[in-house]
Order: structure tokens, then C-alpha cells, then sequence
């Protein structure tokens, strides 16, 4: 439990203890590309879609963009108004502004919870939202994050302690979703997944990627989502383009080994999670002797990783300059990699799969409201 800290602000209103199921509205917005994007369905959609299936204590209604413009249309915010909490990763004011519609809440008996999966504060990598990010911050009622040091990186700005919430994945989900996806990819593929925003990130393996392609035939080097310009010219180079999220688990099935690296001296990335090990590790495929396993993530060495990762069980740790060693290590030894393949698919499915882990953003939200 998070420990409270004085309110910034007194509210009036309504009393925001309900007497029936709490109910609950979330705010999630699309993405150019993918549709509803991965962190709005890992910070919200997942997590509370199971909370209202599978608690009676919470009524859950779940808006996009669209549905949030109907119903403004039907009456001027109105009928946004009266619930118990409302939870956004980017605030939808509707035709008030910000503040305009937290008061609004706030009258309404209602309290507003602001979710980030990042450090937006400028602080550490200037993205150009800073002033806006600090001060939906210092505007809600409670914020919850997906790790301990984004909550201590954002705790001076928040009207109360950070709530860790740490990410899970629908492992059920993901799993089959990569059992019945195709392998269009030969070899044993090693690679890199995700966004341009890893630019400086995927340069540390890129000399291992170099030597290992050149020297396995049988070894494909895959870039899925993005490709900087750097690894253009490796040897057996795939290249994969981004998909909508409900495709996300096919791109991950492509990949036997997932390179999850991280500029360690860049304080942006302290702050993140380590959501991209635990995909890998739920990405199923079969293997020998009838064992299901997941891909291998291969990760940077440092806490953004080890709190999820126990080398060389469900997951291999390497320093920056060690990349080579690692996955050269992976390659040669398919019973190693096989093992950590199986111990990856059996420990997300049991510590961060959201079919159960929804429960703690239901502790959660139920202290908030009782005040507690």
C-alpha cells in the first residue's frame, strides 16, 4: 500500500464513498498506426477489462476517443460526470478545459487517477511535454506508475505517494495468439522489437549481431517495428514493419531470442519497465520433447530488468559490453536456451499474468476510494 501524503487541495462534494460497486471510467485514446496502443492496453484496458469481469465490487466502463465525443455531444460532459473513479494516461477535457473538467469530477463526488508508464517530466529526455506532464500531475488525485523508480522519480509532484502497479501481460491471450500464428522467418532468429524511441538503445548488440549473423548461416538477424539506420547493412537481415497491438504476439512469435538493451546512463530509461522481456518470455512456441517455452530475452544488465529477470533461469542478464558472449552463448547451446525458454513461459504465466494480476489495481483503487 502506498503511503499517503497531505492533499494538495480540499475538495467539496459528494461523498466518494459509494454504496454500491465502485464505478469506475477509463479514458483510452489510439494510436496513429496500431489502434489502441500497447501501454493503453497493458495500463488500462487489460487490467480493468478483467477487474469488471471478475469483481463484483467494481462496475467498469472503458471509453475511446469516439465513444468520448458521443458523449459530450449527448450533454455538454454531463455524461461523463458521476462516477466514483476516473483513470487516463492523457486527460480527455472534453469542452472545458483540464482543470475545468477535474473540478467537475470533483463535484460529482468523483476522483481522477493519472497512469504513466514513463518519465515525461523532461527531466531526463526532452519529448516537449513537460510542462503539461507536471501539471496533470499536480492536477489529479492519485497517479500509479509501473515501476519503484518512476514512482520515487514522481513522487515530489504528486498530491500523494505513486501507487507501483507493475505491467503484466494477458499470458493466456499472447500465448495462444503465438501458437497460431505462422513462422515466416528461417533460422534461429535474433533481433530487436519496438520503436524508434530505442535509437540509442539497440546500437550496444549491434557488433554482436554483426559477428554472430557472419558467423551462423543459420542465424537471422530480424528488426520488427522499427529499423535504424545502423543495422541496414547486416549480414541475414529481416526487416518486419509495425503492426496493430491485436497483432502483436504474431510479430513476437518470429523471434527465438529478444535483445531488450537499454542505455544504462541515460536516466529516461531508469524509470522504465521491463514489459519487453516479459513479452518475450509469453511469446509460445513449441518445443523438444513437447515442452512449451517463450522466446529468451537477453537484457541490459541494470534494475529496470533485474527485477523481473533471475539470470540464466527465465531470462539471460548481460553488461553492455558483453553482448556478444551472451548470444553467441544462446546459439550454441540449445539446451540452455530451450530451458530458459520454458522457465521464461512458466514464471510470466504465474507472476505477471493480468488474468490474475488485475487484482492489485482492485486493492488499489479500493483504498483510494475508502480513503485509506
Amino acid at each position: 500500500m502506498s503511503r499517503r501524503r497531505v492533499r494538495k487541495t480540499e475538495f467539496t462534494g459528494p461523498s466518494a464513498k459509494p454504496r454500491g460497486p465502485i464505478r469506475v471510467m477509463v479514458f483510452v485514446r489510439h494510436a496513429h498506426v496500431t489502434g489502441i496502443s500497447a501501454i493503453n492496453y497493458y495500463r488500462a484496458i487489460a487490467p480493468l477489462s478483467f477487474l469488471g469481469l471478475n469483481d463484483d465490487s467494481f462496475t467498469v466502463e472503458i471509453l475511446g476517443q469516439a465513444e468520448i465525443r458521443q458523449a459530450m455531444q449527448s450533454g455538454a460532459d454531463a455524461a461523463l460526470l458521476g462516477r466514483d473513479l476516473y483513470v487516463t494516461s492523457r486527460l480527455f477535457a472534453g469542452s472545458l478545459g483540464r482543470t475545468e473538467f477535474i473540478e467537475a469530477i470533483h463535484r460529482h463526488g468523483g476522483q481522477v487517477i493519472f497512469d504513466t508508464d514513463d518519465d515525461l517530466t523532461d527531466n531526463h529526455r526532452e519529448l516537449g511535454r513537460g510542462g503539461d506532464f507536471k501539471g496533470i500531475l499536480q492536477d489529479v488525485d492519485y497517479v500509479t506508475v509501473s515501476t519503484p523508480h518512476l514512482a520515487k522519480e514522481l513522487a515530489p509532484l504528486a498530491a500523494h505517494e505513486p501507487w507501483v502497479l507493475p505491467n503484466h501481460v494477458d499470458a493466456g491471450w499472447f500465448g495462444e495468439q503465438c501458437m497460431n500464428t505462422e513462422r515466416t522467418v528461417d533460422g534461429l532468429a535474433i533481433g530487436l522489437i519496438g520503436t524508434a524511441s530505442h535509437y540509442n538503445d539497440w546500437g550496444y548488440p549491434l557488433e554482436a549481431l554483426r559477428r554472430i549473423a557472419t558467423e551462423n548461416r543459420n542465424v537471422t538477424i530480424v528488426a520488427a517495428g522499427y529499423c535504424p539506420d545502423y543495422l541496414k547493412g547486416l549480414h541475414n537481415l529481416v526487416e518486419l514493419g509495425p503492426v496493430p497491438y491485436i497483432g502483436y504476439p504474431g510479430l513476437m512469435r518470429q523471434f527465438d531470442i529478444v535483445c531488450c538493451s537499454l542505455d544504462p546512463l541515460d536516466g529516461f530509461n531508469q524509470s522504465k519497465s521491463s514489459i519487453k522481456a516479459l513479452e518475450a518470455m509469453a511469446a509460445a512456441r513449441s518445443l523438444s520433447k513437447g515442452q512449451t517455452g517463450g522466446a529468451v530475452a537477453v537484457c541490459t544488465n541494470m534494475p529496470v530488468y533485474r527485477r523481473t529477470v533471475n539470470n540464466r533461469h527465465n531470462g539471460l542478464l548481460v553488461n553492455n559490453d558483453q553482448w556478444y558472449e551472451g548470444l553467441s552463448l544462446l546459439v550454441r547451446d540449445k539446451r540452455l536456451r530451450e530451458k530458459i525458454a520454458v522457465q521464461g513461459f512458466k514464471w510470466v504465466a504465474a507472476h505477471r499474468n493480468i488474468q490474475t494480476g488485475y487484482r492489485r489495481w482492485g486493492r488499489a483503487y479500493r483504498q483510494m476510494v475508502e480513503g485509506t
